[in-house]
């Protein structure tokens, strides 16, 4: 790669992530909705992907590791003493679940 295009590329990435972080930062909210969250550095994720978990596909007669990829908007619900985890994964082959267990 020439310096030239080396410098153009360098110089159209800080353009569009600094136009990224300003649209960002404002983004007001409507007067409905409640938020400013922010996420903590210093926490590890609530739920992470597990490459070990596996379903049988009865469409596509398979085994998926239908976590492997994503895990993600986590939830929680306690029903008769128990405990229920919800979320959202996604598996490389693009398939979306949603999960339930106690």
């Amino acid at each position: 790669m020439s310096i030239l295009k080396l410098l153009v590329t360098s110089f159209l990435l800080q353009l569009f992530v600094s136009s990224v972080v300003q649209a960002q930062s404002n983004n007001p909210l409507p007067a409905w909705a409640f938020g400013g969250f922010v996420r903590p550095d210093s926490v590890n994720p609530i739920i992470a992907p597990n490459h070990a978990s596996l379903f049988f596909d009865p469409m596509s007669q398979t085994r998926v590791r239908w976590e492997e990829n994503d895990a993600f908007n986590p939830g929680a619900v306690v029903k008769d003493g128990k405990i229920g985890k919800h979320f959202l994964s996604h598996s490389r082959r693009c398939c979306t679940c949603y999960c339930i267990t106690e």
